[in-house]
């Protein structure tokens, strides 16, 4: 499974900027944050989405400015009902109003909740841009939850439990206007960050003293540019500031826990996306469908042109052969009938009397035996033979054999019997 993520700016155009991508070999995804460090990374660039690859799936990573994590108590009242009404929910932490904001659940504990809120506006302009270029995610996540809780903790201490590993450290991704912080597996907040300066960040600094003492991290883990002064930093928060081992966050394996696109913004018509890999491959069949029916209709045109000019040839003969004849219907049927007409009366036999049409059937099919043979007659050029068949599928047999030999042979009234199957085969010569 390859996943192309993209890493989609606050403020993008999308026919004139372009943005960073990742495609990445992600066998599975883990479901313990921090412990299964990257994801391979087969290629990385920075495009436009018309130049974009092909993977096997799309994720969109979002700005932390963009999202926001709200805390909120799920009241005692039906809570289906209180998930689709999450907007209102938390209008009271919204800057937006709720009609305006898309709201989904990142977290729940009992009755306590985490809300994930973006602009609808936002959101849907940068799904359209992306629908226009053929591109259709399976996922949306805020960039916050990327970079790994525990990046720095040795291999040995993977066997702890993820929910101590998140307790345990709060993650920075340090990069000036655009940096952010990640405080829990499903939370996290951006940040301007200064890492030339002496002085921690001020929302930084009322974070950690606003945070709950059974939630408060033991270790700061830096991302990206690491400060100047992070001895001062750390006294001023009472923690120990380490840098990240692993510095690609962007390109982490670890689960998202937030999708954005639920609700309203719910991936449909999963399968036309699909056949949208197909496209290549659907447009060369169709052309060669369309090539093989051209062929067929050429085809067509210059046989149906040759058995024109065959029917006209049969009519000029027949014309004259038989100068006397009017009306020309079916000419090779009609030739037929009068040369019959004048063997008759040369004292000749035609194909369609009596002893022609035996000899040929006897030559087609041999004499039929006397416990097969219950009846015979003869009119209009037509031999019936009653007989007694073991099954139909002889009766076919027989009747096969006597088209290969030029005759024009039916079965009628077909009827089981306690000694096999009882039919008519009626036979006649071909064209009468």
């Amino acid at each position: 499974m390859t996943t192309l993520r993209l890493m989609i700016p606050a403020t993008w155009d999308a026919s004139l900027d372009s943005c960073e991508w990742a495609i990445l070999d992600r066998p599975g995804l883990s479901g313990v944050d921090g412990l299964d460090g990257k994801a391979k990374v087969l290629r990385r660039g920075k495009d436009i989405l018309s130049a974009l690859p092909q993977c096997d799936e799309t994720e969109i990573v979002v700005p932390a400015a963009m999202v926001g994590f709200i805390p909120a108590q799920l009241p005692p009242s039906n809570h289906s009902k209180i998930l689709n009404a999450l907007p209102f929910l938390v209008e009271a932490s919204l800057i937006n109003p709720p009609e305006e904001t898309h709201a989904v659940l990142a977290a729940q504990t009992d009755s306590q909740i985490v809300v994930a809120v973006i602009q609808k506006a936002w959101m849907k302009r940068v799904l359209d841009r992306l629908a226009r270029a053929e591109i259709f995610p399976s996922r949306m996540f805020p960039e916050t939850l990327l970079p790994n809780l525990a990046a720095n903790l040795s291999p040995n201490l993977a066997s702890n439990l993820a929910v101590n590993l998140a307790v345990n450290s709060w993650a920075l991704v340090c990069r000036g206007h655009e940096s952010f912080i990640r405080t829990s597996a499903s939370q996290g907040f951006p940040l301007d960050v200064d890492a030339s300066s002496e002085t921690a960040p001020f929302v930084l600094t009322m974070a950690l003293a606003q945070a709950d003492e059974t939630k408060r991290p033991a270790s700061l883990i830096i991302y990206g540019d690491y400060p100047a002064h992070a001895k001062a930093w750390a006294t001023q928060l009472a923690l120990t500031i380490t840098r990240a081992s692993q510095q690609e966050w962007f390109v982490s394996n670890a689960k998202p826990t937030v999708n954005l696109l639920q609700g309203d913004f719910q991936p449909s018509g999963g399968i036309s996306r699909r056949l949208i890999a197909f496209k290549p491959a659907a447009i060369s069949l169709l052309g060669l469908l369309l090539l093989q029916v051209s062929f067929s209709m050429v085809d067509y045109a210059i046989k149906a042109r040759e058995n024109r000019q065959l029917t006209l040839a049969m009519v000029t003969q027949f014309k004259a052969t038989f100068p006397s004849a009017t009306t020309i219907v079916d000419a090779p049927l009609q030739m037929q009938r009068n040369l019959d007409d004048l063997k008759h009366g040369a004292g000749q036999s035609g194909n369609a009397d009596y002893i022609p049409l035996l000899a040929s059937v006897t030559t087609s099919i041999g004499a039929i035996s006397a416990e097969r043979l219950k009846g015979m007659d003869y009119q209009n050029g037509k031999l019936t033979f009653a007989l007694l068949m073991p099954d139909m599928e002889q009766a076919q047999a027989m009747r096969q054999r006597l088209s290969s030999s030029g005759l024009s042979a039916t079965i009628e009234n077909p009827k089981p019997s306690a000694l096999g199957l009882d039919c008519q085969l009626v036979i006649s010569a071909s064209g009468s």
